[in-house]
């Protein structure tokens, strides 16, 4: 029997400001099993500071932070 793949979430909060896009992840991440990725989209550049310190503050694993067409998608793993 294999390894399951992890779920993965999608999350839109572009448009919004900070902290909006940290706080529409936090709401995500209480409903969550642990392990599963949650991709999260915004165009706030100050997110990218405080997705960063809220993983490492919250335990949970920042895996990648990918820059695109204005856009910042972060990829998270709930622990």
């Amino acid at each position: 029997m294999g390894l399951a793949s992890p779920k993965k979430k999608t999350i839109d909060a572009r448009g919004l400001f900070c902290p909006g896009p940290l706080r529409v992840l936090e709401g995500v991440i209480q409903h969550v099993d642990s392990g599963t990725l949650i991709e999260l989209l915004a165009d706030d550049l100050d997110s990218k500071e405080e997705v960063g310190e809220w993983c490492k503050s919250t335990g949970n694993t920042l895996i990648s932070v990918e820059e695109k067409e204005g856009s910042i998608a972060f990829l998270v793993r709930k622990t």
